[in-house]
């Protein structure tokens, strides 16, 4: 699953890249924003200029709705139904007049049995120069069968438009970017840290009341989850990048080297990318649910508990 830039850079880039496949699933939070992002590159599949340039003919009836080379389908009840998908056919079997076209279709998760099976008829051979843009919550709300075909882009609300990987969560406390691995760090940064580290080490209790007490707030437990994924990335920032671009000077941050085994007598340096790699997803998780109104302290438990299997070598497969 991609998860670098937001949705739309997500499409941009794999558009520009030649490496759009014909049937894309969009998931994750927020319908509008992600229709928003089916139609962007929807505009940049038809557009003369090859850029979405939102000015020349064909990117102008994409905004307008009214374009030969855009059909956007939607339930009219509760589920989507065959007669919701009958404009399909006569769609793509008519001649094609643009560069491409492309087929939206909102809702997929309701998508009934018959419905989804109708249309994997139509994803199994799809016309040349055709996309389909499927719009659900999850890759696990259709048919396993179309999952299989689909490339799969995530919408994380509120991402930035750096690479997540190496700027993770940092927009929730901008400063933390600068001031976590400092001499002089921040002391709530240095410490929440150091939580890291005694996961490791001690039993899964041991350190959950001083959570929950620096995480006394909805705001407050995105920045320990800030902190926690910014460690994660510069940990990975350093072992891709070339130890030498990062130098670690906190006591704390090389405390958690040490205990993701990266130590100067380690020789396990793709281990830790993994433990990485799955670290910064559980505060990628954890910090969308926080976000999305999730009880906080139900999320931070579990990542907490997540984050010890972790550290302790029994991680939890990515979803």
């Amino acid at each position: 699953m991609v998860v670098s830039r937001d949705l739309s850079q997500q499409l941009e880039h794999a558009i520009s890249s030649r490496r759009l496949a014909p049937v894309s699933l969009l998931v994750g939070s927020g319908e509008e924003d992600k229709f928003s992002a089916a139609l962007k590159a929807a505009q940049i599949l038809v557009c003369d200029e090859e850029r979405g340039c939102s000015v020349c003919g064909p990117c102008k009836r994409i905004t307008a709705r009214s374009s030969e080379s855009l059909l956007v389908l939607a339930p009219s009840t509760t589920q989507l139904k065959v007669e919701d998908l009958s404009p399909l056919r006569p769609f793509i079997s008519l001649q094609q007049w643009g560069r491409a076209r492309v087929v939206i279709i909102r809702q997929a998760e309701t998508l009934n049995p018959t419905t989804a099976n109708m249309l994997l008829k139509t994803l199994e051979e799809p016309p040349p120069s055709t996309y389909f843009f499927l719009i659900c919550p999850t890759r696990d709300h259709v048919l396993s069968t179309i999952k299989s075909r689909s490339q799969v882009f995530r919408n994380v609300p509120g991402a930035p438009r750096e690479e997540r990987w190496f700027s993770a969560l940092t927009r929730l406390r901008p400063d933390l970017a600068q001031r976590l691995l400092a001499e002089e760090g921040d002391d709530f940064a240095r410490r929440c840290v150091q939580l890291l580290v005694d996961c490791a080490k001690s039993d899964r209790f041991r350190a959950w009341p001083e959570i929950r007490l620096i995480a006394d707030s909805r705001e407050s437990a995105r920045d320990v989850l800030a902190v926690w994924g910014h460690a994660f990335s510069s940990l990975l920032h350093r072992r891709w990048r070339g130890a030498h671009e990062l130098k670690i000077v906190n006591t704390e941050f090389q405390n958690l080297e040490e205990a993701l085994g990266a130590g100067p007598k380690s020789s396990t340096q793709d281990g830790l990318s993994i433990k990485c790699v799955l670290g910064l997803q559980y505060c990628l998780d954890a910090e969308s649910a926080v976000q999305a109104q999730v009880d906080r302290t139900l999320v931070l438990e579990d990542t907490w508990l997540r984050l010890q299997e972790l550290l302790k070598g029994k991680p939890h497969a990515m979803a």
